[in-house]
């Protein structure tokens, strides 16, 4: 009796860890990495799903060549990378270790351009009317977090550069302030 008792406490406790990842979540880390941006994606198990629903003939072939070209194609068109009004090209989509869940898929997905300022992401939209998208952008010091879903699709990032100047700007303003300050009390003390 007091095995089973063992053995249920243990079945409880590690259940808790076997929980599935929702199907209809996903997630994204975004970085720029030198000429390139990286995407770090998690996928739940159902991305095989959508790109089946997206090409048919997936069913019909038992090549994985088939599988990777299908694959590709479909983050190209569900995942968009822009700045301004020029696509950034997807060049690679790797398979990378598991870093969690055995039911997940971990990929990197490696865009060409130093720049950008607009994501959409549509991926799992065509089996998931309630998909929901987690995106995590790093831009040092910070980082950006938004979602995408079927009722927004698509996240804009402010122009950083435009930012920076606009603080620049303040911060000049601000010391030739402080400047015309410490003139106009010396020259009241020099003419004294």
């Amino acid at each position: 009796m007091n095995h089973l008792r063992f053995f249920l406490v243990v079945t409880l406790i590690f259940s808790t860890f076997s929980f599935a990842h929702d199907a209809n979540k996903s997630f994204f880390k975004i970085q720029q990495k030198g000429q390139n941006v990286e995407v770090q994606a998690e996928f739940p198990w159902s991305i095989r799903n959508a790109v089946i629903k997206a090409f048919p003939d997936l069913e019909n072939s038992n090549l994985q060549s088939d599988f990777e070209a299908a694959f590709f194609q479909y983050i190209d068109h569900h995942f968009q990378i822009a700045h301004g009004n020029s696509a950034l090209k997807l060049v690679a989509v790797e398979e990378v270790a598991h870093s969690g869940h055995s039911h997940q898929n971990n990929f990197v997905l490696l865009y060409e351009g130093n720049a950008f300022d607009t994501i959409k992401n549509t991926i799992l939209f065509n089996i998931y009317k309630d998909q929901e998208n987690y995106h995590e952008i790093l831009i040092e010091p910070n980082s950006i977090k938004f979602i995408t879903s079927i009722d927004a699709d698509t996240f804009k990032l402010q122009d950083t550069s435009a930012e920076n100047y606009n603080d620049l700007f303040l911060i000049g303003l601000v010391l030739l302030s402080v400047v015309v300050v410490f003139l106009g009390i010396a020259y009241k003390r020099r003419n004294k």
